[in-house]
């Protein structure tokens, strides 16, 4: 059974409210679409240069944006003096999830080169950083600890996809047609039932893979639509059509054929084959079972997880296997399953008073604090 203040948390409408004391700024413009990045600097009293923690959020690759990060993380690292910058992303499906990575390593270079203007001189270490995501923030930084020079000190992933072609996945099932460029719908019917958007026009949308149509911020779930989100997220973000339609796509995510065409893109391939291969290339754990890896070459930074073993978006077996798999490498891990958990249910841990912060959060910031002062 769900924890009745979790479903509290994710239900009220001040849910998600933006912590206050924060600068906005923007990272980088592609293609005319502007990608952010939201910094909550380290409280004036603590002196020094200053370790960050990088927040990448989650949304199913298509929606989410980089407003308000998880509830524990500022009482969590404000409590040790450490900044925290969330980074935006360009959304599928109008991207591929490479771009979007792509994205992400920028966040990082704009960080080690901006936050001690942004912060203040002296303020910051720019070599002291974790990278933290969740859900699809948590695939992207996981996959990010395997591109970034140098690598982080360490790396949060809270309940993140890390292989797409785990078979539980449905990625290696998909028929060969939802391949092709021409094939007029995935594999599945799209179910139109909670949207005013035709079935029509949602797979039009999932098929527009134009670089200049993204959106860099979008609303996480139907709850939103319910939410004064300018005031809650304090930036003015209305309700368009064009983020119902964004949402209507991720709401369809379910759907095999539109996973493959709304973040693969795989039009761009020849065959098959050449698809599957892409998606080794952007799963963390297909990577780790890499020559680079398993010959010892290449070193995976230590990596905390947070999960739950009720988690029917992403199955908890994907963390106990990537974890397993580092500790094979010889990379330190820490592991925390919350029995029962679903998906976001860390939304629950607003402060260290809620029970299940000191099993659940508070390794985890522990083993954060361990790696970035070390």
């Amino acid at each position: 059974m769900v924890r009745a203040d979790l479903i509290e948390a994710l239900t009220k409408s001040d849910a998600d409210v933006a912590p206050p004391n924060f600068t906005d700024h923007v990272y980088k413009t592609v293609h005319g679409v502007s990608v952010g990045a939201r910094v909550w600097p380290a409280p004036s009293h603590f002196t020094g240069p200053r370790p960050y923690i990088t927040w990448i959020h989650g949304g199913g690759w298509i929606g989410g944006a980089h407003f308000t990060p998880r509830p524990w993380m500022v009482p969590a690292f404000h409590s040790l003096g450490y900044h925290i910058i969330g980074g935006a992303y360009r959304l599928c499906p109008n991207v591929n999830v490479e771009t979007s990575l792509n994205d992400c390593l920028d966040f990082i270079a704009w960080c080690r080169k901006e936050l001690p203007g942004v912060i203040g001189e002296g303020r910051v270490d720019p070599d002291r950083y974790c990278v933290l995501g969740e859900s699809a923030g948590g695939h992207l930084v996981t996959l990010m600890a395997t591109r970034l020079d140098p690598a982080p000190k360490v790396v949060v992933d809270i309940y993140g996809v890390v292989d797409f072609l785990d078979p539980k996945s449905g990625m290696t099932t998909a028929p060969k047609e939802a391949y092709k460029p021409s094939a007029s719908a995935p594999s599945k019917e799209v179910d139109d039932s909670q949207t005013d958007f035709s079935k029509d026009e949602i797979l039009a949308a999932i098929h527009d893979h134009d670089p200049p149509h993204a959106l860099s911020d979008a609303i996480f779930s139907n709850s939103d639509l319910a939410r004064p989100l300018t005031r809650n997220w304090k930036v003015d973000f209305p309700i368009t059509r064009r983020i119902r339609l964004q949402l209507a796509c991720q709401n369809s995510l379910g759907d095999e054929g539109i996973k493959y065409v709304g973040l693969f893109h795989p039009e761009r391939f020849n065959n098959h084959e050449e698809v599957l291969s892409f998606i080794k290339s952007v799963s963390p754990q297909q990577i780790l079972d890499g020559e680079e890896y398993t010959s010892g070459k290449k070193k995976y930074p230590p990596t905390a997880f947070l999960h739950g073993t009720a988690d029917d978006a992403v199955p908890v077996e994907q963390t106990h296997k990537f974890a397993a798999k580092l500790k094979k490498l010889g990379t330190e891990t820490v592991v925390c399953i919350e029995e029962g958990g679903p998906h976001v249910f860390d939304h629950v841990y607003s402060s260290p008073e809620i029970e299940g912060w000191k099993e659940y959060i508070q390794p985890v910031v522990d083993f954060v604090q361990k790696h970035v002062e070390a």
